[in-house]
Protein backbone atom coordinates (compact mmCIF):
# COMPACT_ATOMS: atom_id res chain seq x y z
CA UNK A 1 0.00 0.00 0.00
CA UNK A 2 2.71 2.70 0.77
CA UNK A 3 3.82 2.17 -2.58
CA UNK A 4 1.19 2.46 -4.44
CA UNK A 5 0.60 6.07 -2.68
CA UNK A 6 4.27 6.82 -3.44
CA UNK A 7 3.38 5.44 -7.32
CA UNK A 8 0.74 8.13 -7.14
CA UNK A 9 2.39 11.15 -4.93
CA UNK A 10 5.31 10.53 -7.96
CA UNK A 11 2.49 10.70 -10.87
CA UNK A 12 1.12 13.74 -9.23
CA UNK A 13 4.66 15.24 -8.77
CA UNK A 14 5.33 14.45 -12.78
CA UNK A 15 2.01 15.79 -13.67
CA UNK A 16 3.08 19.11 -11.60
CA UNK A 17 6.22 18.98 -13.00
CA UNK A 18 5.07 19.06 -16.10
CA UNK A 19 2.43 21.80 -15.58
CA UNK A 20 5.62 23.59 -14.12
CA UNK A 21 7.42 23.17 -17.12
CA UNK A 22 5.01 24.76 -19.41
CA UNK A 23 4.61 28.07 -17.30
CA UNK A 24 8.42 28.35 -17.12
CA UNK A 25 7.99 28.09 -21.53
CA UNK A 26 5.24 30.52 -21.08
CA UNK A 27 7.45 32.95 -18.73
CA UNK A 28 10.53 32.63 -20.72
CA UNK A 29 8.50 33.29 -24.19
CA UNK A 30 7.16 36.25 -22.44
CA UNK A 31 10.66 37.62 -21.04
CA UNK A 32 11.60 37.47 -24.90
CA UNK A 33 8.94 39.23 -25.78
CA UNK A 34 9.10 41.50 -23.07
CA UNK A 35 13.03 42.02 -24.09
CA UNK A 36 11.87 42.89 -27.79
CA UNK A 37 9.58 45.66 -26.74
CA UNK A 38 12.36 46.93 -24.29
CA UNK A 39 14.65 47.62 -26.85
CA UNK A 40 11.86 48.98 -29.35
CA UNK A 41 11.51 51.49 -26.47
CA UNK A 42 15.32 52.24 -26.22
CA UNK A 43 14.63 52.52 -29.65
CA UNK A 44 12.32 55.24 -29.64
CA UNK A 45 13.63 56.78 -26.75
CA UNK A 46 17.08 57.59 -28.64
CA UNK A 47 15.02 58.48 -31.76
CA UNK A 48 12.85 61.03 -29.01
CA UNK A 49 16.05 62.44 -27.66
CA UNK A 50 17.55 63.50 -30.83
CA UNK A 51 13.94 65.05 -32.53
CA UNK A 52 14.69 66.61 -29.17
CA UNK A 53 17.59 68.09 -30.06
CA UNK A 54 16.75 69.03 -32.90
CA UNK A 55 13.59 70.82 -31.68
CA UNK A 56 15.62 72.19 -29.38
CA UNK A 57 18.03 73.95 -32.21
CA UNK A 58 15.12 75.22 -34.17
CA UNK A 59 13.72 76.71 -31.16
CA UNK A 60 17.08 78.55 -30.43
CA UNK A 61 17.13 79.60 -34.78
CA UNK A 62 13.33 80.75 -34.45
CA UNK A 63 14.00 83.13 -31.41
CA UNK A 64 17.12 84.34 -33.36
CA UNK A 65 15.29 85.08 -36.50
CA UNK A 66 12.35 86.70 -34.39
CA UNK A 67 14.87 88.60 -32.89
CA UNK A 68 16.26 89.68 -36.54
CA UNK A 69 12.79 90.74 -37.58
CA UNK A 70 12.17 93.00 -34.97
CA UNK A 71 15.28 94.58 -35.62
CA UNK A 72 14.65 95.11 -39.70
CA UNK A 73 11.56 96.16 -38.83
CA UNK A 74 12.79 99.12 -36.11
CA UNK A 75 15.09 100.23 -38.41
CA UNK A 76 12.61 100.26 -41.19
CA UNK A 77 10.44 101.86 -39.08
CA UNK A 78 13.37 104.63 -38.26
CA UNK A 79 13.80 104.67 -42.10
CA UNK A 80 10.40 105.72 -42.77
CA UNK A 81 10.65 108.08 -40.11
CA UNK A 82 13.94 109.96 -41.54
CA UNK A 83 12.37 109.50 -45.41
CA UNK A 84 8.92 111.32 -44.47
CA UNK A 85 11.06 113.93 -42.55
CA UNK A 86 13.08 114.05 -45.23
CA UNK A 87 9.77 114.60 -48.09
CA UNK A 88 8.33 116.85 -46.06
CA UNK A 89 11.24 119.34 -44.98
CA UNK A 90 11.72 119.31 -49.06
CA UNK A 91 8.05 119.93 -49.83
CA UNK A 92 8.49 123.21 -47.21
CA UNK A 93 11.48 124.27 -49.06
CA UNK A 94 9.66 124.19 -52.72
CA UNK A 95 6.97 125.32 -51.17
CA UNK A 96 8.84 128.25 -49.82
CA UNK A 97 10.79 128.60 -53.22
CA UNK A 98 7.74 128.55 -55.06
CA UNK A 99 6.47 131.21 -52.81
CA UNK A 100 8.92 133.39 -52.95
CA UNK A 101 9.13 132.86 -57.23
CA UNK A 102 4.96 134.00 -57.19
CA UNK A 103 5.99 137.07 -54.86
CA UNK A 104 8.51 138.16 -57.20
CA UNK A 105 6.24 137.64 -59.83
CA UNK A 106 3.59 139.48 -58.36
CA UNK A 107 6.18 142.52 -57.79
CA UNK A 108 7.38 143.06 -61.01
CA UNK A 109 3.42 142.38 -62.68
CA UNK A 110 2.34 144.74 -60.07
Amino acid sequence: MDNEILEKILLELQKHTHILDKHTNILDRHTDILDRHTDILDKHSEILEKHSVILDKHSENLTDHTREIQSIHKSVDKLENTVNKWIFSEMDRLENKLTKRIESIERKIG
